[in-house]
């Protein structure tokens, strides 16, 4: 009869334990959910807690009426909202990062991808640009390196899921590179790298709404219909709806 007793208070512990886990992995998901619901946050955070809510239905399946008692599904609730300013955070970031692991393993391993180069008329200066993985790509930066592909410089880096490479352009005389973006003409001066930059987007703004920053364009970006390197030390550019061209000397930097 004790040894029995002793077999039913462990099936009773065990079926316990087993009510604890499962309330708490599916209370984690739940209110995980919950909570990117009423932060207004990306779905793709969710992904974490979603998989938490799915992992707990099995458990939950498998247990008998008599099995389901308040003193486990209370010790399973109070331990996820002890556990609730960690495992919260830790679920966002795991689901917004994990799908970029790959990416920036790769970076790691094998440098940046070059997405974009020109080599300059006279052959002894190539600009190039790379990206760099993001959870909100693009996020690329402009570099000009000499031919022998250990020396360069750092141009600029682009606004992070704003701005992008469209075009890099090179004058005939090799002494400018100017990269053509989605927001800006950048130019450098070669080769001191003075550097201009001529923004083709209006100012953005940031907003303060109730549950987080949003940011908005003030305006609609103007197009560049032509660029000229006729005339030394300098280049013009003209935007589309526009007959004249505007000349922005570099040897004054």
């Amino acid at each position: 009869m004790e040894e029995q007793k002793r077999t039913r208070e462990a099936n009773k512990a065990s079926a316990d334990l087993t009510i604890i886990l499962s309330f708490f992995i599916g209370f984690c998901g739940i209110i995980g959910l919950l909570t990117i619901f009423f932060l207004d946050l990306p779905p793709k955070c969710g992904l974490f807690f979603l998989v938490f809510v799915v992992l707990s239905l099995p458990g939950l399946g498998r247990l008998r009426r008599r099995q389901r008692k308040l003193r486990p599904i209370a010790i399973a609730l109070i331990a996820v909202l002890i556990l609730l300013p960690a495992y919260i955070p830790l679920g966002i970031a795991l689901a917004v990062y994990t799908p970029t692991i790959p990416a920036f393993v790769k970076d790691f391993y094998t440098g940046p991808q070059v997405v974009h180069s020109a080599m300059s008329p006279d052959g002894n200066f190539e600009a190039y640009v790379v990206e760099r993985p993001s959870i909100d790509p693009p996020n690329q930066s402009l570099f000009i390196q000499r031919k022998d592909s250990i020396h360069f410089v750092s141009v600029a880096k682009l606004a992070e899921d704003i701005d992008s490479i469209e075009r890099i352009h090179w004058s005939s005389q090799s002494d400018i590179a100017l990269f053509q973006t989605r927001c800006n003409l950048i130019a450098v001066h070669i080769p001191g790298y003075q550097t201009v930059k001529i923004p083709l987007s209006g100012e953005r703004m940031r907003t303060k709404a109730k549950k987080r920053s949003t940011f908005t364009g003030a305006g609609p970006r103007v197009a560049v219909a032509d660029i000229d390197f006729s005339q030394p030390n300098s280049f013009s550019y003209r935007l589309e709806g526009t007959d004249s061209f505007k000349t922005i000397p570099m040897d004054v930097f």
